[in-house]
């Protein structure tokens, strides 16, 4: 088990990374439902999951519209994940999927706002 002083730079280091890697182009590949998919590189949760099969089987939960915050993914979810925290991976979830967040650089200035409400909440 982690400490409290590792998982806050855990939580830091996925943040951090989280908003390198995504921009306007590159943050989504969408379900029928416009829903984002875990499978793939374009989820930002689904990018943390080694085991790609639970990627495809989270998916399909609840016709997939399936979020870290819907019960039925919640227990799904391997340990080391779990251990940051339910309230982390949704802010980490929301700060990917809203479109204003971001712009083809990154972050947009809203997203760079929300970005350093989750490091407040989160990373200190």
């Amino acid at each position: 088990m982690n400490t409290n002083s590792n998982i806050i730079a855990r939580r830091r280091e996925i943040l951090e990374d989280t908003i390198q890697h995504f921009n306007s182009n590159n943050r989504s590949v969408v379900n029928n439902n416009r829903r984002c998919l875990y499978s793939g590189n374009g989820c930002a949760i689904g990018r943390l999951i080694k085991d790609k099969e639970l990627c495809l089987t989270l998916d399909e939960l609840n016709g997939g519209w399936s979020d870290t915050s819907v019960v039925s993914v919640w227990p799904l979810l391997p340990d080391e994940l779990k251990e940051l925290g339910q309230k982390f991976l949704v802010s980490l979830q929301t700060l990917h999927d809203i479109e204003e967040y971001w712009d083809i650089n990154g972050l947009s200035v809203s997203g760079h706002l929300k970005h350093l409400d989750i490091a407040k909440h989160y990373c200190q």
